[in-house]
């Protein structure tokens, strides 16, 4: 049997978190999967028709043959991820690569459109995801794809399209780690100075799940995000990001100690699986299906 765990919370704050543990058959087909999401969806009612249309820009960075990032398992979990958020009102990107990346920004910025919701996913630690880093207050690319000036501002000339209120995930182990002081979140979060950035201090598995809050017009929009982690003694455990706003840490959680992950940190872990929920006004929408990518993201 493999686990479904189902994350609500009554209020605003993560002290409302309770976790509830189901059982259901192992190894779910992707159909499977899609009735998962679907169901989940279908219990949030009008709510989900209710929010307005968005742009989610997703980019992903990573080796063909990387176990944590584009394993068969890990594709599907994006893929059923991706449809979730389609499915409460998001137009998503998908772009594989830093070229990839940047001539859609090019793209965005000659059609006149904004990112509500951007996604970095990829190998990170406190001063680097993927090929970007932090160099002072700069964030910087080493891509050899890119030219000159992407590598120098490229990542700058992204804020030019941030919405107002938009939101910026690093799904990436240790981005927001609290014992380096300019973490590349912390420096994210002073070159866009109209988003809030969500990024983990520890190592992290699987990708994120999205918690969705309601307006007073009713509206769904994306408010937070849980990662997960692996405790030696509880397995997968919940982890809650750190939050940058303008330089500023808001939620005040303790800094973690930043230790380098290792490869000999694979671990054999159990298949779960991530139910779909929408229960008053906040809820947590996670991946159809969560499998063990044996490597830490």
């Amino acid at each position: 049997m493999t686990t479904i765990t189902k994350f609500h919370t009554t209020s605003n704050s993560y002290s409302g978190q309770i976790i509830e543990d189901f059982e259901t058959p192992a190894n779910p087909s992707p159909s499977g999967q899609a009735n998962l999401i679907s169901g989940g969806l279908q219990e949030g009612g009008e709510k989900a028709a209710a929010l307005a249309k968005k742009t989610a820009y997703i980019w992903l960075e990573a080796k063909v043959d990387d176990p944590a990032l584009t394993s068969k398992e890990r594709k599907e979990d994006r893929e059923a991820n991706i449809e979730i958020l389609k499915g409460v009102g998001y137009d998503v990107k998908l772009f594989e690569s830093s070229r990839q990346f940047f001539n859609g920004i090019n793209e965005a910025q000659n059609n006149g459109e904004n990112i509500d919701l951007l996604i970095f996913s990829a190998h990170g630690s406190p001063s680097r995801c993927g090929q970007l880093q932090v160099r002072g207050e700069k964030i910087v690319s080493n891509d050899s794809t890119l030219t000159s000036e992407e590598k120098e501002f490229g990542f700058e000339s992204i804020k030019k399209i941030m919405a107002k209120d938009s939101i910026v995930v690093f799904n990436s182990c240790l981005t927001g780690n609290k014992s380096v002081q300019n973490n590349i979140a912390k420096v994210s979060s002073l070159i866009f100075s109209s988003s809030t950035i969500f990024a983990p201090q520890c190592v992290i598995y699987y990708d994120p799940m999205y918690q969705y809050g309601e307006n007073l017009a009713k509206e769904l929009f994306l408010q937070s995000v849980l990662f997960t982690r692996f405790d030696e003694e509880a397995g997968m455990i919940p982890c809650f990001p750190t939050q940058y706003v303008r330089g500023e840490e808001v939620t005040k959680q303790e800094a973690e100690p930043y230790v380098p992950p290792s490869s000999a940190g694979r671990r054999p872990l159990i298949n779960l699986v991530n139910s779909v929920i929408a229960t008053g006004v906040v809820a947590f929408v996670g991946i159809g299906a969560w499998y063990c990518s044996k490597c830490c993201a």
